[in-house]
């Protein structure tokens, strides 16, 4: 717990990315409404819709794990709950959630290799934040009800590599289509 990151801080900003997530995640259903219109009209301009990091995992993975270090307050945190929980009886889940996993050498390899600052930050020695956030993750992903699939992602380079790409997108379309 840093004590130049007050509880109040991260309440609000954990606050702001789930607006934001939210937003981004009804103009997405938005935009698959208006796919399968035009398919259904048989215009051309059919797409998929793709998110990096969605809205459903938001409270279970980083609210919580906030609550849990103690910088978000137990009250703040049973706000944000029940904000999130009444929103998402209005939110339709995605059609397909791809968990991408990695070993965690490959994951700090990766992160050096980005160089983000804030990305950077997380690899202090001692600090387990990453070990953590896989475990929060996980978890999420074995409780999620929804279409899912797990992806070994520790020897593919979607960044660099067009044949990785290919590999996912094909891996994609035939779940959506099964």
């Amino acid at each position: 717990k840093d004590s130049n990151f007050p509880s109040t801080a991260a309440y609000h900003l954990q606050v702001g990315f789930l607006g934001t997530r939210i937003g981004a995640h009804i103009a997405a259903q938005f935009m698959k409404f208006e796919a399968q219109l035009k398919a259904q009209q048989k215009l051309p301009g059919k797409k998929g819709i793709v998110q990096d990091r969605g809205l459903f995992e938001d409270r279970f993975v980083f609210a919580q794990m906030l609550n849990r270090d103690g910088i978000i307050s137990d009250r703040d945190f049973n706000a944000y709950c029940l904000f999130y929980d009444n929103f998402m009886k209005y939110i339709e889940n995605p059609d397909l959630v791809v968990y991408l996993r990695a070993p965690l050498d490959i994951q700090i390899e990766r992160i050096r290799k980005r160089g983000r600052k804030m990305e950077l930050e997380m690899l202090k020695p001692g600090d387990d934040y990453l070990i953590r956030l896989g475990v929060a993750y996980n978890g999420w992903y074995e409780s999620y009800a929804g279409k899912k699939i797990s992806l070994d992602s520790s020897t593919l380079d979607f960044a660099n590599v067009p044949e990785d790409q290919r590999k996912l997108v094909e891996i994609v379309q035939r779940e959506l289509a099964a």
